[in-house]
């Protein structure tokens, strides 16, 4: 999680400067907030300015929190009329714990009703806006 949040972060604040998708962008800030106050996750100067959301994200249950998270983070992107993407490289990697709670937590936003692919193979964690 170290390293795909300061990319999100990143995301969500260029998302944050559009009109029509401020508010839900300021929404998926806060809930990263959470993700990060609740696992502890810091990442050299690179903090989140907005307070966190009550009780979203919030769980200490990884599966949980991300998919609340990715669900704020497409909201916002399809308020802005994009999409997005997360690219995972090396994922061998990532521990048992963080990768059982992306595949559970990719199964369980399936539903929605935006879609939020995520690649595996060959990228640098990252996440990027489609236009």
């Amino acid at each position: 999680m170290q390293l795909l949040y300061p990319k999100i972060h990143q995301i969500l604040r260029k998302l944050s400067l559009k009109d029509n998708a401020k508010e839900k962008a300021h929404s998926a800030l806060r809930a990263l907030r959470s993700l990060a106050s609740v696992f502890k996750i810091k990442v050299g100067d690179v903090s989140i300015s907005v307070d966190p959301e009550i009780v979203i994200a919030d769980s200490g249950d990884l599966e949980y929190d991300l998919i609340d998270v990715f669900v704020r983070i497409g909201e916002a992107a399809q308020s802005a009329g994009r999409a997005w993407t997360l690219l995972i490289d090396e994922l061998q990697y990532l521990s048992k714990k963080v990768l059982s709670a992306l595949i559970v937590a990719l199964h369980r936003i399936q539903p929605k009703a935006s879609a939020y692919p995520i690649l595996w193979r060959r990228f640098a964690a990252n996440s990027r806006l489609i236009r």
